[in-house]
Order: C-alpha cells, then sequence, then structure tokens
C-alpha cells in the first residue's frame, strides 16, 4: 500500500546576530597585538538586497552604529550616479539603476592605533516609480519580444497573458532588468519544454522582478536518448538567478523532469526572494541522483522572508525539501511547507530542505512547525514546534512570525495581496 507521509514546515526568523552575516570584517591596519572585542548587535534591517522606490529615502541608523561600534569617521562606497548619501545617513535615490553600498567605520583602538570595520550594505535596486517609463506588455508576444531584444529594459505587465501559442524550451534567455506587474495580471498556459535548463527565465542577473502571477502551467524536460548529459534543470519562473531580486512571485503548476527540479528558480545565488509561493505539482522520472525543492533546487548565500510551497511529488528523488533541495549559507524567515509523496521513494526526505543538507552556522532559521524530519543535519530542536497533523495548520489561528498571512478556518494560510487591484 502506498504510504504518504504529508509534511508541514513553518519558519519565522533567528534575530540576526552574527556579524559574519553582513560581511563585517575586522582588521588592523598595522600587525600589532590587539586586545578587543566584536559586538555582536542585532541587525534586522541589513539585507543582502533592497529595493527603492525614487521618491523613498532609506535610513543607514548611522546613530546605531555608533552607539553600537563607537568611531571616529566613516567612510561610503556605492555608485553615486545611482544615489547619494547625505550627512544624516540616508540614501537618497538619483535615478533608477543598481548599486552595491559598503561603509568602513574607522576608530582608534587604546593602543592608538587606527582600525577600520567594513559593513557590507549589499545591493540597492532603485525602481523607477513613475509607470510612464516603462515598456508596456500588454500580449504575451511582446512579453517574449520586447525583453528578448533589450533584455535589461524596464517593462510594465498591463493586461493578463495567455501563452497558449507559445510554447519552446525557455521564452528569455538572459534578463538583467526591470520587471513590475502592480495590477496583480496573470500569466497563464505556459507550457516549455526541452532538454534542460527549461523555464521562462534562463539567466536572471541583477534582475528585478516585482509581480508574476503563474498560473495553469507547466515546464518539462525531455531526455534525448543519444544526449549521456545529465539534464540540468527545470523550474517555472527562471533556471538560474544571480544576485538579483524576485517579489510577489506566485505560481501554480507542475514541473516535470528527471534532475534538479524546482517550482520557482532551480539554482538561486546571492539572490532575495520574498512574498513567493509555488502550489504544484512534481513528476519525476530519475534514473540517476536528483534534487527537488519546493521553490528553490540549489540556495547558496540568499535570503528568503513570507515564502511558502505546497506540492505533490511523485517518482523517485535521491533528494526532496519541501521548501529547498540545498540551502546553503542562506537565511529564512516566515514561511510554510506542505509535501504530499510517497516516502519509499526517497532517498533523502526532509520538509525544510533533503535529509543530507549540513546546516552551515551562519544559516539562520529559528520557529519551524513540522510534522516528520526537518532534513538539515545538525539542526536544533530549540525553538521548533510540532504540529499534530496537518489539519493544525487550518485552524484559523495565526501562527507566530506569519504576520503577512491571512488566517482563515479550513484552508492554507495565504499571503496578503499587495497588489492594486
Amino acid at each position: 500500500m502506498k504510504i504518504k507521509y504529508i509534511i508541514l514546515a513553518v519558519l519565522t526568523v533567528l534575530s540576526i546576530a552574527a556579524i559574519d552575516q553582513f560581511h563585517v570584517i575586522f582588521q588592523p591596519i598595522e600587525v600589532i597585538p590587539i586586545d578587543h572585542t566584536i559586538v555582536q548587535p542585532d541587525y534586522d534591517y541589513l539585507v543582502d538586497h533592497r529595493a527603492l522606490q525614487m521618491n523613498e529615502t532609506y535610513d543607514l541608523k548611522i546613530d546605531e552604529l555608533y552607539n553600537t561600534f563607537g568611531f571616529h569617521d566613516i567612510e561610503y562606497a556605492y555608485d553615486k550616479t545611482i544615489v547619494t548619501i547625505n550627512k544624516y545617513g540616508e540614501v537618497i535615490p538619483l535615478q533608477p539603476g543598481i548599486t552595491n553600498l559598503s561603509i568602513t567605520l574607522l576608530t582608534i583602538n587604546k593602543y592608538g592605533r587606527t582600525l577600520k570595520k567594513d559593513i557590507n550594505y549589499g545591493t540597492i535596486h532603485v525602481i523607477d516609480s513613475n509607470y510612464d517609463n516603462y515598456t508596456l506588455i500588454d500580449s504575451a508576444f511582446k512579453f517574449w519580444d520586447y525583453i528578448s531584444l533589450n533584455p535589461s529594459g524596464n517593462y510594465i505587465i498591463g493586461s493578463d497573458l495567455d501563452f497558449s501559442s507559445k510554447k519552446g524550451e525557455f521564452l528569455i534567455s538572459y534578463f538583467s532588468g526591470v520587471l513590475i506587474n502592480p495590477y496583480g495580471y496573470e500569466l497563464t498556459n505556459i507550457h516549455l519544454s526541452g532538454p534542460s535548463e527549461v523555464s521562462i527565465f534562463k539567466y536572471l542577473d541583477h534582475a528585478y522582478i516585482n509581480g508574476l502571477i503563474i498560473k495553469d502551467s507547466s515546464t518539462t524536460i525531455i531526455n534525448n536518448p543519444l544526449d549521456q548529459r545529465s539534464p540540468r534543470g527545470a523550474a517555472i519562473v527562471a533556471y538560474h538567478a544571480n544576485n538579483s531580486y524576485l517579489t510577489n512571485i506566485h505560481v501554480e503548476g507542475t514541473v516535470n523532469g528527471s534532475s534538479n527540479l524546482a517550482g520557482i528558480i532551480s539554482i538561486f545565488y546571492y539572490s532575495r526572494l520574498e512574498s513567493a509561493s509555488f502550489v504544484g505539482e512534481f513528476i519525476t522520472n530519475a534514473n540517476h541522483l536528483n534534487t527537488v525543492g519546493g521553490l528553490v533546487a540549489y540556495a547558496t548565500n540568499s535570503d528568503f522572508e513570507n515564502v511558502y510551497s505546497r506540492s505533490v511529488v511523485t517518482g523517485n528523488v535521491f533528494k526532496l525539501g519541501g521548501l529547498f533541495g540545498e540551502f546553503v549559507q542562506s537565511d529564512i524567515q516566515k514561511g510554510y511547507a506542505v509535501v504530499e509523496t510517497d516516502a519509499s521513494l526517497i532517498e533523502h526526505f526532509g520538509s525544510f530542505a533533503a535529509a543530507n543538507t549540513t546546516l552551515f552556522t551562519n544559516n539562520q532559521i529559528q520557529y519551524v512547525y513540522t510534522i516528520g524530519n526537518v532534513g538539515l543535519s545538525g539542526f536544533g530542536v530549540a525553538g521548533s514546534h510540532i504540529l499534530s497533523d496537518i489539519e493544525s495548520l487550518k485552524t484559523g489561528e495565526p501562527l507566530e512570525g506569519l504576520e503577512a498571512f491571512d488566517f482563515v478556518e479550513g484552508v492554507f494560510p495565504e499571503l496578503h495581496n499587495h497588489f492594486n487591484n
């Protein structure tokens, strides 16, 4: 008889206390014996990626840094054509674009030596708040044609898009621009297939995407018996994302293949995903090592906030995770996962990430509500909560930390609607 485990993981954030998370480096200018202690404050406001509208400012909270560290001088490093920083430590946008931001705190120790402390604030995406400055996309053809011809442009989705007549291995091979969908229009009937790297976007590089609602869609890896190489992966939104920021991404569909499958993105490096979900099915026909993650197959040096996945997994899987196949040196706050599968077909299973994934010391995870094995080797149980059954998520009672979710009796929690519809 087929045995099914239904797994649930709900996660909220561990207040970030490790200086290493923000790439803070304590370096003496001269090599001398120094007696010092590195303070470990709470820096919830430091993130690797931040979106800033043209009419917004971002407070670096210099006063808090001074009260924590004490310093005699401060130096900034950023693209002065994209933003400026005033005397109060406020970041002010100058024009749309992308800039990295770091600061150096200079101080004098008790030996009279100058020390510096570098803090990397990551990437700031300055977004144009004037919709008239975006190229309008109001058809499936324009979505493919416009973005393919100018992959670094700014685009706004202006209507529901039906992709019934558009099929292929992927729609967009490369994207490094801005794509927004402020009114929550839907993209439907996206059915892509190919031998590998099957997705809407093949590569996202320093891209900003706000608002993809994808329904009734699928990606399928079609194996070529003459090609002995292993398929590299399939996901509905993108195969690979690097230094990108995605928010308000909601996908419903099916991912079918033999290797490295994910609901949203297969490989996720140095990027941020927030307010995102996948609801659907994974169908695997693996005859070799493969990895499946509800949201992401491989997450490295990335952060996630307010995310969830509800999936049914059919077929053999070597490594299966409710949210991630592998989760390395990354952070997550506020989310849950529900997985239904035949446990006898899964080699390494975890409701959060695959069972043989190692928990690195600078992964930030806390408050895991789960039924079954979380999956991370070395993952502590402190602060975790085990629900009695799947219905415990449908009581309508809010769960701690999930303020961005709506709780209604009898249904799974959903994220608040952030669109202007």
